[in-house]
């Protein structure tokens, strides 16, 4: 495993067996990987020891979460426990709150985590979602089944008994109960909603919850991943609804090359992987820019994997 931060601050040491691959820079924040349990070291000092975090660890851009799961098997019903860590990219470690059982993200500064709620009657165990800051404060306490993070200032939550709904930093509810179907997080001050009525239609709201834009020839659905309706340099994959084609859309609901593709992935520094043939067996993977040319011609097995300068990972 070999992982690292934009700024390229620091680096991994793995061990796998007897073979052992050494990465490291002047940070000095150093990883081990031993039999599946990882050690987190800062120069000399150990900051997470071995046995501590039984999981990859999660890099984001403001910190890395490492967690450790353990399960009591003494009780009828086996009970799975989790601790999670966040290190901060000087090496230290966020005092967690309490009811921090598990970690999910870190984005914007801001820390998502959960704690263990009540079993269902088939077993199932549910949880409640809530954040704290990198210093380990509370922002707003775990009540919420269903939790995003935040994206430029709000998140979709789903509070107890209630449909999905967007939240502030204060923990105020927005738009309740209007759009119990499909929603998607804000992406250049627009969110995609939509109702619980067939055909379904996507619509973009701004925040303060006015439509901007319906799309009555395009659809959604509950599968539909978030490679959909989100725009990114004013450009979002859509997908048509009678031909069932993906395209790209402006932000007036215009196409800007035709539905030829048969999947898509989110637009990426201007760039988005397209997918064709799908129906002869032989399909390809390429890459079309946000004025719809195409930048690499379908002939790729796998979706490009973009990285943050926009250059891109492509197997033949």
């Amino acid at each position: 495993d070999f992982h690292k931060f934009k700024n390229d601050d620091f680096a991994i040491y793995c061990i796998n067996d007897s073979v052992k691959t050494i990465y490291r820079n002047d940070e000095s924040l150093v990883f081990t990987k031993v039999f599946y349990q990882y050690e987190l070291f800062k120069g000399n000092r150990q900051i997470i020891k071995k046995g501590q975090a039984h999981f990859a660890p999660n890099f984001y851009e403001d910190g890395i979460v490492l967690t450790d799961e353990w399960t009591d098997y003494s009780k009828k019903k086996d009970k799975t426990w989790f601790e999670s860590y966040v290190i901060r990219r000087n090496g230290t470690k966020v005092n967690l709150p309490k009811d921090a059982e598990d970690v999910s993200s870190i984005s914007n500064g801001i820390i998502r985590f959960s704690k263990e709620s009540r079993y269902t009657s088939e077993g199932i165990h549910l949880r409640e979602y809530g954040y704290c800051d990198m210093n380990g404060n509370t922002i707003l306490k775990p009540k919420y089944f269903h939790a995003n993070d935040f994206f430029e200032g709000l998140a979709i939550v789903s509070p107890p008994q209630k449909l999905f709904c967007f939240i502030d930093k204060a923990g105020n509810e927005k738009f309740h109960n209007k759009y119990a179907f499909t929603v998607r997080d804000y992406s250049e001050g627009w969110a995609m909603v939509s109702g619980g009525d067939y055909p379904i239609t996507p619509t973009f709201i701004d925040k303060t919850g006015i439509v901007q834009l319906s799309l009555e020839s395009f659809s959604v659905s509950r599968e539909d991943s978030y490679k959909l309706y989100q725009f990114h340099d004013g450009v979002a994959i859509a997908r048509e609804r009678y031909c069932s084609k993906y395209c790209l859309i402006n932000k007036k609901g215009g196409k800007i090359i035709d539905s030829i593709f048969d999947d898509a992935t989110i637009m990426h520094s201007g760039l988005a992987g397209i997918y064709k043939n799908k129906d002869s067996g032989l399909g390809r993977w390429g890459i079309i820019n946000k004025k719809g040319t195409i930048i690499v011609p379908p002939r790729c097995a796998n979706p490009p994997q973009f990285n943050n300068d926009g250059s891109a990972m492509l197997i033949y």
